[in-house]
């Protein structure tokens, strides 16, 4: 099959993807293996896949780190930080309102998670679970 864009990744891969932890317990893991018209995610709790249909999202930012979870997990007083990246739609809303579970607390997904992030309770810890997806293994 020949190339449709690019010369290393299909229209396929740039329009479908996983989502991805920022900074996952305990290390990042590898970075996926790229190969032609095909994307391997090495199992990890960086790698979430939805629990519907085959797990890939519609990408929001081709050749960029679509579609990522960052979460920073402070110590209380100070509250966490949750911040959902290059989702598009119809995605912050269908997750707005959704669960995300850490090893130390929960807290519900808002909109402005979707437009530079908002705090996320306290006391939480990687890694994180969102309601809707689950870790690749």
């Amino acid at each position: 099959m020949g190339y449709i864009v690019g010369q290393d990744v299909s229209t396929w891969l740039q329009l479908r993807a996983i989502a991805t932890v920022s900074a996952a317990y305990p290390t990042p893991p590898p970075a996926p293996i790229v190969t032609d018209h095909n994307q391997e995610w090495p199992a990890s709790v960086a790698y979430l896949k939805t629990i519907e249909g085959n797990g890939l999202l519609r990408v929001g930012r081709p050749f960029s780190n679509p579609n990522t979870f960052y979460f920073t997990a402070n110590t209380p007083p100070i509250d966490d930080f949750f911040y959902a990246d290059g989702f598009s739609d119809p995605y912050p809303d269908e997750l707005t309102g959704r669960t995300v579970t850490t090893a130390g607390s929960t807290f519900t997904i808002t909109a402005a998670m979707f437009a530079g992030g908002d705090t996320a309770g306290s006391g939480g810890s990687q890694p994180i679970l969102v309601d809707w997806f689950e870790a690749i293994t």
